[in-house]
């Protein structure tokens, strides 16, 4: 089993930029394109991904670490600790039934597509990990594989269907033809975030409040330029970051919010760039499987299933990720005040791009609307993240990982985001004395 184990974290480490290639290449052959034409579209998806894996290793660097020192230079503290995302990943790759669920989880989704249960074929094998750390909390939980194993598989199989349920907006919004994205941190928020605007919708007044990038441009000129707002939230984050010792070192201080200001308009530039690049790859592929299934089964669809990463090409998303930073913050403290969250967001706070990805879809970026749903769901990623965090330390015990010396409860941004799971676990723990 530890074998199986090391072949789990050899594919993880590979990363899509070698293995996506592969799998496009093979796709393009099995569904008809030329050996030529399917390699050129593979090698243009892995460019594509290596780019915007960049490009994101530079956010989640920078608004990473602006974001602790907001949390460190103000002496911002609660009980839970946010301990990151890699913690949370590790965990769910420490139980020997981890290949268990990764196989089944394949051999589930391409049963589900044969049927035409789902249309998602999921290519992003690396967020399998989610479905594994949803089969991990319920080991702990309930003490039974066959339990963790239903579990993951119940949250994959709803991943799936919410993935072939958001896949129009994938396509209108984002402008990603042929692609879903079933990822269990993003797109399991899709049902309230099209609640949440199907009521702001109907609210007098708020209703009529439409603030969306092509209006700003109109109305503010250069200043309402996507790149702009980049670089003046960039600066903001790192004024406020620095604000309590910033005439310490003036120079310093200085030099840090410019770079902040440049690091965060050349991400919103950037990366949609990349997102082009992909897409260029993708296109021809999507092309072929429509005309494929047009001849062989008509009125059939199939997405291909990627990271959920594509979405932060749309500048909206990226702009109101920056925006959330600072009022995450306060939301933790507010309802750490009212009782409902114990948690400091720490370590995930770069993720929260990534968490305002169906804030901003369901009403075509309107940011006014995404910024009162951006807060709800964050509101809800902290209340989650609470209530895992006894579960969460035990996992973790369990899997055999360290926590810092001083730790009390420990929990994860992330973890609270994959609301799917927790909803299944809330199911089961009545029946194994878990509250």
């Amino acid at each position: 089993m530890g074998s199986a184990i090391e072949v789990v974290r050899f594919i993880l480490d590979l990363g899509a930029v070698v293995v996506l290639p592969i799998i496009i290449i093979l796709l393009g052959v099995i569904f008809g394109m030329s050996f030529s034409r399917a390699f050129r579209s593979g090698i243009m998806v892995g460019v594509g991904f290596l780019g915007i894996f960049l490009i994101l290793g530079l956010l989640l660097d920078s608004l990473g670490s602006v974001a602790q020192e907001m949390v460190q230079n103000y002496g911002l503290s609660l009980e839970v600790v946010d301990v990151g995302w890699p913690l949370a990943q590790e965990m769910s790759l420490a139980l020997p039934f981890v290949p268990a669920i990764f196989g089944a989880v394949l051999i589930l989704n391409l049963v589900l597509l044969v049927l035409g249960r789902t249309s998602t074929l999921n290519l992003d094998l690396w967020s399998y990990w989610s479905f594994s750390l949803a089969g991990t909390l319920a080991y702990a939980l309930s003490k039974s594989y066959v339990v963790g194993l239903l579990v993951a598989l119940a949250t994959a199989a709803i991943i799936f269907l919410l993935a072939d349920r958001s896949a129009p907006l994938v396509k209108d919004f984002f402008g990603l033809e042929g692609v879903s994205l079933p990822h269990t941190a993003t797109v399991g928020w899709f049902p309230l975030t099209m609640a949440l605007n199907w009521l702001l919708e109907r609210i007098p007044g708020i209703k009529r409040i439409h603030l969306d990038l092509e209006g700003m441009k109109k109305r503010l000129g250069v200043w309402g330029e996507p790149v702009v707002i980049g670089l003046l939230l960039g600066v903001i984050l790192a004024i406020l970051a620095r604000a309590p010792l910033f005439f310490e070192d003036v120079g310093a201080n200085v030099a840090f919010t410019l770079l902040l200001g440049m690091q965060m308009a050349a991400v919103i530039v950037l990366l949609p760039r990349m997102v082009e690049v992909l897409k260029e790859g993708l296109l021809p592929l999507v092309q072929e499987i429509g005309a494929f299934l047009a001849r062989k089964f008509p009125g059939r669809k199939i997405y291909l299933g990627l990271d959920a990463s594509l979405a932060l090409g749309h500048p909206a998303v990226l702009i109101l990720g920056l925006l959330m930073v600072p009022l995450t913050l306060l939301l933790a403290l507010g309802l750490g005040a009212l009782g409902v969250n114990r948690m400091l967001p720490f370590a995930d706070l770069a993720l929260l791009p990534f968490f305002m990805i169906w804030c901003v879809a369901p009403h075509g970026g309107n940011l006014f609307r995404a910024l009162l749903i951006g807060v709800v769901i964050m509101g809800l990623i902290l209340f989650i993240s609470t209530d895992l965090a006894p579960l969460f330390k035990e996992t973790g015990e369990m899997a055999g990982l360290s926590f810092p010396e001083g730790y009390g409860e420990v929990s994860s941004l992330d973890a609270g985001s994959h609301v799917v799971p927790w909803l299944l676990l809330k199911v089961i723990s009545p029946f194994y004395g878990f509250d």
